[in-house]
Order: structure tokens, then sequence, then C-alpha cells
């Protein structure tokens, strides 16, 4: 699961992801572990006015969920 709260993200997932955020190039902007468990509330960098996508992505590097949001 991922839900955006305006200045973090709620992260929870049933494997040991990582949550990536790229830019609209495809530029890692911010990278965090996540271990499994109850939801993580991950605080997010500053971001530049603009669009990104967030992504959980497993062991093996594939993206098991995608998020896009708009920076402020």
């Amino acid at each position: 699961m991922l839900a955006w709260t305006g200045d973090a993200l709620l992260v929870s997932t049933g494997q040991n992801s990582v949550l990536c955020i790229t830019d609209a190039a495809g530029r890692r902007v911010f990278e965090r572990d996540v271990a499994v468990g109850a939801a993580q509330r991950v605080v997010l960098p500053q971001l530049s006015c603009g669009v990104y996508c967030a992504a959980l992505r497993n062991a093996q590097g594939e993206a098991v969920l995608r998020f896009a949001a708009v920076g402020r």
C-alpha cells in the first residue's frame, strides 16, 4: 500500500521492499528500504514542482506498486 499524505508516504508491504521515487525524466531522487509489517510513514525530501513516480520494488527490482504525485 502507498498513500500520499502531503509531505510523506504511508507504506505497507508484505515483503521487504525498496521505495524509489523518480522524477519525470526517470532519475532516482529518493530511495529507502521498507521492511515487512505495519504501515510506516516515510517523510519525503522537499521536491520541486513536477511529476514524480513512487514505486515499491521487490528484491528482484520489479515494481510491485506504483503511485504518481505532483510535487509542490
